[in-house]
């Protein structure tokens, strides 16, 4: 049976949202350049001619598809809560849990990101500009305002509002996309509460920020220039915990420990 007998008339607004949806799900599993008229055609059960119609190529598509993600974000709404806030605590939670949210409903948008980062397509700066950038601008604007106001330290509102967003969607990857495969699963909350505090205690002014102790490089001897420094990141602390338990790169061996006792 082909397509054409398959498909149902239904008004046109209701056709174009269907191959909307089924156009995100292509465009994130296999990326803009793999993805066909003919292929988004057969998710929709409709002919290519009938695609046409509504769409005059595969980027007309793909923009709007960007664009419904977009409406769906609804960003006024969203940041309805942020608004709120007169904290920066309160701020970077509202934020976080918007994006979390979005993340946890619309699973989509992140494959959809990532496809663009990987593949580097010529529309790929627009999925980036309409579902990402709107959240960074909007931090780095509340951030100015309270450097501005002295209620946080005079950071780069920009480069701080970007690795922010980058650190809570990369929370999101973790829980909605790489579930299972990392190990271990935190809640949304509990990530939020852990990642907030650390941004709050290092951009609150007349707050001490812990910092790693500088050895004078005289004092360190050329012959073990290369052995990493005792302390919090010095062997036998979290350096040879990591993999879980397992040798990794940064673990010394039985025989390099042994070495070192015999200088």
């Amino acid at each position: 049976m082909g397509a054409a007998s398959r498909t149902k008339r239904i008004p046109a607004a209701r056709r174009i949202a269907q191959i909307l949806d089924h156009a995100v799900v292509l465009f994130s599993q296999k990326g803009f350049d793999r993805v066909t008229m003919q292929q988004i055609a057969r998710r929709c059960r409709v002919t290519e001619a009938a695609l046409y119609r509504h769409f005059r190529s595969k980027d007309a598509i793909y923009e709007a598809a960007i664009l419904s993600l977009r409406r769906r974000l609804d960003l006024p709404a969203a940041m309805a809560e942020a608004e709120k806030a007169n904290s920066l605590g309160d701020l970077l939670t509202a934020i976080a849990r918007t994006i979390l949210r979005f993340h946890r409903e619309h699973p989509e948008m992140a494959r959809l990101l990532m496809q663009c980062s990987l593949d580097r397509h010529r529309l790929c700066s627009r999925a980036f500009r309409d579902l990402r950038a709107p959240f960074v601008r909007y931090l780095a604007d509340r951030l100015e305002e309270m450097i501005r106001a002295g209620r946080v330290q005079a950071v780069q509102p920009q480069i701080t509002a970007r690795c922010f967003i980058g650190m809570v969607s990369e929370c999101g990857l973790s829980n909605h996309l790489w579930g299972g495969i990392q190990g271990a699963r935190y809640g949304e909350e509990e990530s939020i509460r852990n990642n907030v505090a650390i941004y709050v205690r290092g951009l609150t002014r007349n707050r001490p920020v812990a910092r790693r102790p500088v050895v004078a490089r005289s004092a360190v001897p050329r012959k073990n220039a290369n052995v990493k420094p005792p302390g919090p990141e010095g062997p036998g602390n979290r350096w040879t915990r990591l993999g879980g338990g397992k040798r990794s790169l940064d673990r010394p061996s039985s025989r390099d420990i042994e070495g070192r006792r015999q200088r």
